[in-house]
């Protein structure tokens, strides 16, 4: 929210392993980096606050609350005037 004012806007990118030289020696799946990037900006596009870039990060998150849908839109609210969103 803070950002916002400057007219920076934040994604969470998550994702389990992308196929990059830090990964190579990995056995599994991978993501190839340009998914990355691709669901990276399609979220900031449209004004999602994360993106879950593989089934590992969607996995992982149908295990957690939902928590940032829940206090985005009280955030926007409460610094409605102060920050651009």
């Amino acid at each position: 929210m803070e950002l916002a004012g400057q007219g920076t806007e934040v994604v969470g990118v998550h994702v389990g392993y992308v196929d990059t030289d830090l990964v190579r020696e990995l056995e599994g799946d991978k993501v190839a980096p340009e998914q990355v990037v691709t669901a990276a900006l399609d979220a900031l596009a449209a004004g999602e606050p994360e993106a879950l870039v593989d089934d590992l990060a969607r996995t992982v998150k149908a295990g957690l609350p939902d928590a940032q849908h829940l206090i985005y839109p009280g955030l926007r609210e409460r610094f409605a005037g102060t920050v651009r969103v």
